[in-house]
C-alpha cells in the first residue's frame, strides 16, 4: 500500500517533494521517545527539528512569479525598427 501511496505522490508532486517524506520518520522517533519514553529533548534536537520542518516548508512553497515573456526571432513584430 505504502508503496503504490509513494508513487502516486511521485506523479503528483514530482519526485523531489515526494522524497521530502523521508525526513519525517526522525523527527517523530525523537517526539515520541520523549512522549512516551520521557527522554529529554535537547535544544539540538528541537533545533534540528526545526530546521527539517523549515526545510520541507521551503521546498514545498511555491512562489507566485511571473513568467518572462518570451520573443521569438522570426516574429516580425519582435524586432521593429532594429537592424
Amino acid at each position: 500500500m505504502a508503496y503504490i501511496l509513494f508513487f502516486g505522490l511521485m506523479n503528483t508532486i514530482g519526485p523531489t517533494r515526494t522524497t521530502m517524506v523521508t525526513y519525517i520518520p526522525p523527527l517523530v522517533g525523537v517526539l515520541l521517545g520523549a512522549i512516551f519514553l520521557g527522554e529529554h529533548l535537547n535544544w539540538q534536537a528541537i533545533l534540528g527539528g526545526a530546521l527539517i520542518l523549515s526545510g520541507i516548508a521551503v521546498v514545498n512553497v511555491k512562489l507566485r512569479l511571473k513568467k518572462p515573456v518570451s520573443v521569438k526571432e522570426d516574429d516580425p513584430a519582435c524586432c521593429e525598427g532594429e537592424i
